[in-house]
């Protein structure tokens, strides 16, 4: 394993020269800047973090390979689709929302954005519904970096023979510095770099996996094609399910709402997101191959003792990576240092991502919501930028050590032994914002308070739906027709569902209550 000691350190001193450089050239000055890229992130870059942060480990990456190994091109079909709502989704909300994205004197939430169309209502109204959204995002979202930075440790700690707390301090804190230092600008710049690791990682993956002498070749998978196969063999709750997940990202995650303000240009944004689109249909397509590629020839390789190391006692995509590959040559290992990286850099693209955005959720959307200051030209007026610039850099700090504490504490109880599935529970609470969001464009909620029910309702039925599905997963008993495995798969057509049948129930509630 040392060739890939000495690829992980010449990456990172490539990585920490160049970062260094550029921060350099422009310290982050102001909050506007620390929060939201000083409001001129343009095309490429944009793309560049797009891509990066939605294949992280939690989601994109391994969603794509587990479907490949479990449906084979099935999964590679329903992958692609879903990426391709993604973009569809982009484009259709995208224009409905381009009054607020352009606009100069918001802060560029998802939270602010729903308080923003609750204008009949008095101030304490407007900001209880800001505020239900911002916690209930920063919850999912701290959930969600321990899970990041767990899955992405895991894997490192069995190639490199480290213990995972060793390497889950050093990451946290090494995302941590350079996120503090630079805001949402240094975010961006290491985002493109993950996107090239990314790409290199693709490629490293094909070579790799052409270079082991058991089974099919990478490419001999992939020719297996059939439109048959690509139609049968995903359930349609998953189809469903991962469908809905595309489509509602843009106005149900955080970080997105983060970047599109930080461009200050819609057009910017739905080309990113079309590029991004085309971009990442090419990156799920050949993890799905991958997948299969697995099933087909790694399979029978892994020893009893380390499939149960990630995946509960049964093989999956993931595994491959604790397979032993200290019989093959050094070209071999190259290969697979290469292919960590990679991985690597798709759980820093998630956890440097989720650091800023709870930062961001937390500063303005609750400190500055609780001081009753709505926009930047309020904190400019009140000479605050520097404060607001300060407490967002310490809280960086604080959040950092409440992930290291958190996975220390979750490791401990036992609650990160399925954590794929966890993290996407946690990651599927953020969806109960995406019909608030369209209501309050629609002007359909009935107010404020209305808002804050439906996102409590819907947080309550997507955390118990998880949770459930995730504790009895093995179970092959049906609830109302499906199992725990496929209520887990549609788990993101439930805040969807509750957020809608909440606000048609109260809408109509409200005036029948009025005349009683």
């Amino acid at each position: 394993m040392l060739p890939n000691i000495f690829v992980v350190l010449l990456c990172l001193i490539i990585i920490a020269s160049w970062l260094k450089k550029k921060i350099d050239k422009k310290l982050v000055m102001s909050s506007k800047e620390f929060f939201l890229h000083g409001e001129n992130l343009t095309l490429q870059p944009l793309i560049a973090t797009l891509v990066s942060s939605n294949l992280s480990l939690g989601n994109m990456v391994f969603i794509c390979g587990m479907l490949g190994y479990f449906s084979g091109w099935s999964g590679v079909f329903w992958v692609v689709i879903t990426i391709v709502a993604l973009g569809g989704g982009f484009v259709i909300f995208g224009k409905t929302f381009k009054e607020y994205v352009e606009q100069r004197d918001n802060f560029g939430t998802i939270h602010d954005y729903i308080s923003h169309h609750h204008d009949i209502e008095s101030s304490n109204y407007r900001l209880s519904a800001k505020i239900t959204a911002a916690i209930t995002s920063i919850l999912s979202l701290v959930i969600a970096l321990i899970l990041e930075v767990h899955l992405g440790t895991k894997f490192l700690s069995h190639i490199f023979s480290i213990e995972q707390n060793v390497l889950v301090f050093l990451v946290i804190f090494a995302v941590a510095a350079y996120t503090v230092t630079g805001g949402f600008r240094a975010v961006v710049y290491t985002d493109v770099i993950q996107f090239f690791c990314m790409v290199a990682a693709i490629i490293g993956g094909i070579f790799l996996f052409n270079l082991l002498p058991e089974g099919k070749s990478f490419s001999e998978v992939g020719y297996k094609f059939s439109v048959a196969g690509m139609l049968t063999g995903v359930g349609w709750q998953t189809a469903v399910g991962l469908v809905v997940l595309g489509f509602f990202w843009l106005v149900a995650t955080p970080d997105t709402w983060q970047r599109n303000c930080a461009s200050r240009s819609i057009d910017v944004s739905i080309s990113g997101a079309i590029i991004g689109t085309i971009l990442m249909c090419m990156f799920v397509a050949t993890f799905a191959i991958g997948g299969m590629f697995v099933k087909s020839n790694l399979e029978p390789l892994v020893s009893v003792s380390n499939s149960k190391l990630l995946s509960g006692g049964y093989f999956t995509f993931s595994d491959i990576f604790l397979l032993d590959y200290s019989s093959y040559g050094i070209e071999v290992n190259i290969l697979l240092a290469l292919v960590a990286i990679g991985l690597l850099m798709a759980a820093i693209s998630t956890i440097d991502t989720f650091l800023i955005v709870v930062g961001h959720v937390f500063n303005v959307d609750l400190g500055l919501s609780l001081k009753n200051i709505k926009n930047f030209r309020d904190v400019e007026e009140h000479s605050l930028d520097e404060n607001l610039l300060l407490r967002g850099r310490v809280f960086l700090l604080l959040l950092s050590a409440v992930v290291a504490i958190g996975w220390l504490l979750m490791e401990r109880f036992g609650l990160l032994k399925d954590p794929l599935s966890l993290f996407f529970v946690t990651y599927t609470i953020q969806f109960c914002l995406a019909i608030p969001v369209i209501a309050a464009k629609n002007n359909r909620t009935r107010g404020a308070r209305t808002t804050s029910i439906v996102i409590i309702l819907s947080a309550i039925a997507t955390v118990v739906v998880g949770l459930w599905g995730m504790l009895n997963i093995n179970q092959t008993a049906t609830t109302l027709g499906m199992t725990p495995v496929s209520w887990m798969a549609v788990l993101p057509v439930i805040p969807i569902v509750v957020g809608f049948v909440g606000y048609a129930i109260l809408y109509f509630a409200k005036p029948i209550m009025e005349r009683g």
